[in-house]
């Protein structure tokens, strides 16, 4: 290719990463084969497949119209679909031979196609970052060779393709469809008043004039208004990735930008402190930093873990921050260094890209204020916010920025340090008052009629300890094994929390979350219950849709704490 092709750059890596996407859903290997990249109109890039296939939609938000299309064989969508609920061998050759994808095979291919949408969404956050362009699941619908009316878009589009290899088998074709005006309206849109203003000069104002670098910077830095607009707005994008990651949701209160020098961050800041130090390089280059005090690190990467509430609360009062728990703070913030990046290059007059280096404990009080270490005796510009989830407030969060990467001037003598962000002081709450983070509230309305549904797959022990507990607290239990129809059962019920319990947690036993999820109000609480998880395993249960997990064997006060945590 030339670099004519505007999706170029996103080929084939998009392929190969939706492919190992889907193969670690149904925990087998799946590679590309005969890949190819081609553009023209519709004509040009769409063969018609001589036998059924599946084209599946993805919308941009806030649009009706699928703009996006995944295009996979018909008899590869049921393989992998039945795969990903493990049904026997003989009953995907029979829906393969009947060449119907419904029921159970239909909200699998969902989910495939859910996943899918990620891998779209961050191929184009890194391609096409000023675009800030965000898809979700569309139409998924079972087409045929003499369909007439598909609902690919006309226009000049590209076509990534190729074939699907499943434990070194063929599989079947694999094709995205990306019409061209995706990322070419914007630009065109741009261009109009630009050249309108090119007939009608003006004078440029002071403001209009950019200030030459200073020696030794790339770039010419950015004021304190677009500074404070930039570092509020990563908040936002976090709060909405935080959700998705912790499975609750999230609200930062108390926000505030401002200058920040190192001496009156270690004065104001009480207690233990986790310290995320972040590479920052592009059109300037050094270290950022995050702060967070230590307890409220060990909670959030608890809480990733889902960890029983009186494990976070032991492992606070050690004041320990290692091992897994450490590990998923990380993730945690790598989220939040991963959305200030983005908006770094996603249209900032500041091109830089963040990346989380390592994480460090310090004692504040033990820190030298003059000295470089743990971070530089330099005045930042910093935003902090508290993050409330739930009903609990963690934090300060603090991001802090040397002024030499920002290429903003030093603090005015007159200016105040830290300003609160319009709108936030009606929402800001005293952090800690009232509350203990170790204890759960008991639930107003829990005896208003909603039912516990328990799903119990050949585990009688744990089934009459649910029993006994949901008795205790005057509430009606359902039961449904798991070949039951769980989108008709479910829907009838309208339960307020829902357990699985699976008698071994692995790929095959998770896989089973899959299938209940699909069934369920997006809001339900699914409570998975197993023996012995791990950090993966449990990451990866709340991956396929499980809001919080039980270790296994549980009893009956363990199984109340649980569901009093959601009704």
């Amino acid at each position: 290719m030339s670099g004519t092709n505007p999706f170029e750059n996103i080929y084939p890596e998009l392929l190969e990463s939706s492919l190992e996407e889907v193969g670690g859903l149904i925990g087998q290997s799946l590679t590309l084969d005969q890949q190819a990249l081609s553009q023209g109109s519709l004509e040009d890039v769409f063969k018609r497949p001589k036998k059924k296939f599946v084209l599946a939609g993805f919308k941009l938000k806030d649009d009706t119209r699928d703009r996006v299309h995944l295009l996979v064989d018909l008899n590869a969508a049921i393989e992998l679909a039945g795969l990903l609920i493990m049904l026997p061998k003989d009953e995907i050759k029979a829906a393969q031979k009947q060449a119907r994808l419904e029921g159970e095979l239909e909200d699998a291919c969902s989910e495939i196609v859910n996943i899918i949408s990620g891998t779209i969404n961050t191929a184009f956050h890194e391609a096409f970052a000023k675009k800030k362009l965000h898809f979700t699941m569309g139409e998924i619908r079972v087409c045929g060779p003499k369909d007439e009316e598909l609902p690919l878009p006309a226009g000049s589009q590209s076509c990534l393709s190729g074939q699907m290899v499943l434990e070194g088998q063929q599989l079947g074709l694999f094709q995205f469809f990306f019409p061209h005006d995706l990322v070419s309206e914007p630009e065109a849109a741009e261009a109009q008043p630009q050249a309108a203003r090119a007939e009608q000069p003006e004078e440029p104002s002071a403001g209009d004039v950019q200030p030459e670098p200073e020696p030794g910077k790339k770039g010419g830095g950015i004021d304190p208004g677009v500074a404070d607009d930039l570092l509020l707005q990563g908040l936002e994008a976090a709060r909405g990735e935080m959700e998705a990651l912790l499975g609750d949701t999230v609200t930062f209160t108390d926000q505030q930008t401002g200058y920040r020098k190192k001496a009156d961050l270690l004065t104001r800041t009480k207690g233990k402190q986790v310290l995320t130090s972040i590479n920052a390089t592009g059109e300037s280059e050094g270290r950022v930093f995050m702060l967070l005090p230590l307890k409220d690190a060990v909670y959030l990467g608890g809480v990733l873990l889902m960890m029983p509430e009186e494990s976070i609360a032991a492992t606070v009062k050690q004041g320990k921050f290692e091992g897994e728990v450490a590990d998923s703070f990380g993730e945690i913030a790598n989220i939040l260094v991963g959305c200030y990046s983005n908006q770094f290059q996603g249209g900032a007059p500041l091109k830089l890209k963040l990346k989380k280096d390592h994480v460090d404990t310090l004692v504040p009080a033990q820190v030298d204020p003059a000295a470089d270490e743990p971070f530089p005796a330099v005045e930042y510009y910093a935003v902090s916010a508290r993050i409330q989830m739930g009903e609990k407030i963690y934090g300060p969060l603090e991001m802090l920025f040397p002024l030499e990467i920002l290429g903003l001037e030093p603090q005015p003598a007159d200016s105040e340090k830290a300003r609160p962000s319009a709108g936030t002081a009606a929402q800001s709450q005293k952090a800690g008052q009232g509350q203990k983070n170790d204890t759960i509230a008991e639930p107003a309305g829990q005896k208003a009629g909603r039912r516990i549904i328990s799903i119990i797959d050949g585990d009688s022990d744990q089934l009459e300890a649910v029993e006994k507990s949901v008795a205790e607290e005057g509430m009606e239990l359902a039961r449904f094994s798991l070949d039951s129809d769980f989108k008709q059962e479910l829907g009838r019920e309208n339960p307020g929390c829902v357990f699985l319990f699976i008698n071994r947690v692995n790929e095959q036993g998770l896989a089973k979350t899959i299938k209940v999820r699909s069934a369920l109000n997006k809001d339900c609480p699914l409570i998975v219950a197993g023996p012995e998880w791990t950090k993966s395993t449990v990451l990866k249960a709340r991956k396929y849709g499980a809001t919080d997990i039980l270790a296994t064997p549980a009893e009956k006060d363990v199984i109340r704490k649980k569901y009093r945590k959601y009704l």
